[in-house]
């Protein structure tokens, strides 16, 4: 888990897949001498969208402040429980000069290396506070796992964690909790990026527990009619669609073949190694997914995924009205967002389910395991259909980039030819 210089976030926007932030005070964009200072003055959305095209995303509070804590010790401060000070922090101290040490504006990143945690993370009060990927709220509402606040229940603000350079002593502590509207920016205000520890192959898995839902939709196309209660068994899938970093893995193992490439396909593409692996068929997803010790999804894991535990809601983070805040697609500023393309996975955190599964709504379609055909006749167990019947085509789920809101609802089902492969269609693992 580090924090993000100037420089770091510069290269994402000569990558295209982050914005200018709006210039307010003493922000370190375009400031010379500042690439090693940390990027200030972003709100929320901004610092997630750099976390995604780092392969990464935002800690949860409970990730920042068991790091804060080296490692969750019962001590006030990241390197124990003496006071806070210029030596440590880059805080608001009187007798240093004032704000910032008396520099009034931050230092370069891990300047302070007294204030170090024991597992050597700097900055973790002072300097710039922090966003983290909750949405605040009491820590009875919280999960238990650690994992971020996804539902958003009736708070309207994120969290933040640390301190900044306006900060005294007195809230320099690593248990300080403070928050912020999403848009907000501020030049104290920065972030930092983590990553889950994946398995072998890559593979970030969330854990569902099975249970009982009324797959489909009364209100859709007449192939989403609902036909009564579907039950699911416990399972794992991808947190993320399957990225090129992952295929890529694959395809050197000599287990997968390599995807089409050119145009808007994601393969042989400098900067996308953290974009999902589009123009696969399914022959190719399922052999992926083999080599990664799953298969793919069926059509009623994903839905119930996709619904956050199968909740009755539109979409995967409620009933709220799709934008480019929450998904990949077409808002009305062009596909992708204005981007014509796929992104990388994870950018849109606004739109996770609550168990924190991204992109089940937009950035790309995803292949599941069925034969395309009527509920009617699918199994009622939650497993995929795997009879043919008369059917010539498979399922995707989810909506690609291109898509507008009536296409990226959770109860959404489309279908393809097996061989058929294009820049909007991708998938993901369940075990």
């Amino acid at each position: 888990m580090c924090s993000k210089p100037v420089g770091q976030y510069n290269a994402c926007i000569d990558a295209g897949e982050c914005t200018i932030p709006d210039p307010e005070r003493l922000c370190n964009l375009g400031v010379a001498d500042r690439d090693d200072h940390p990027m200030n003055c972003l709100n929320w959305f901004q610092a997630t969208a750099f976390a995604a095209w780092a392969g990464g995303r935002l800690p949860s509070e409970a990730e920042w402040e068991f790091a804060a804590r080296s490692g969750g010790r019962n001590q006030p401060h990241p390197w124990g429980d003496d006071a806070a000070t210029c030596d440590r922090a880059v805080m608001s101290d009187p007798e240093a000069g004032g704000h910032a040490c008396g520099t009034n504006a931050t230092w370069r990143v891990c300047s302070r290396t007294a204030g170090d945690s024991t597992h050597g993370i700097c900055d973790l009060l002072g300097n710039v506070g922090e966003w983290v990927a909750d949405w605040h709220g009491p820590y009875g509402d919280s999960p238990a796992d650690g994992s971020a606040r996804w539902e958003q229940h009736d708070s309207q603000q994120r969290a933040l964690r640390g301190g900044g350079w306006r900060d005294r002593a007195a809230t320099m502590q690593s248990t300080l909790r403070n928050r912020f509207e999403p848009h907000d920016v501020d030049d104290d205000l920065g972030f930092r990026v983590a990553r889950s520890v994946p398995d072998e192959h890559g593979i970030d898995w969330v854990d569902f527990e099975g249970g009982q839902f009324m797959m489909g939709s009364d209100e859709g196309a007449p192939d989403e009619v609902r036909v009564g209660l579907v039950e699911v068994p416990d399972f794992e899938m991808s947190r993320s669609e399957v990225t090129v970093n992952q295929y890529a893995a694959c395809v050197r193992a000599g287990a997968c073949v390599a995807p089409a490439a050119g145009g808007l396909c994601n393969w042989e593409t400098s900067g996308r190694e953290y974009h999902p692996m589009n123009c696969v068929d399914w022959t190719q997803a399922t052999a992926f997914s083999q080599w990664a010790g799953g298969r793919l999804p069926s059509e009623a894991e994903w839905e119930y995924a996709a619904r956050s535990h199968g909740q009755d809601q539109e979409f995967p983070w409620g009933d709220a009205a799709p934008s480019c805040e929450r998904a990949v697609m077409d808002e009305g500023l062009g596909d992708g967002c204005g981007r014509d393309g796929a992104k990388p996975v994870c950018s849109k955190p606004a739109g996770h389910t609550a168990q924190g599964l991204c992109d089940t709504a937009g950035n790309l379609r995803e292949w599941v395991a069925d034969w395309y055909g009527p509920y009617a006749e699918a199994p009622a167990d939650g497993s995929a259909r795997t009879e043919q019947g008369g059917s010539m085509t498979r399922v995707t789920r989810g909506g690609g980039w291109a898509e507008t809101r009536g296409s990226v609802r959770a109860a959404l089902r489309a279908q393809r030819a097996p061989n058929f492969r294009d820049d909007r269609t991708g998938f993901r693992v369940a075990r």
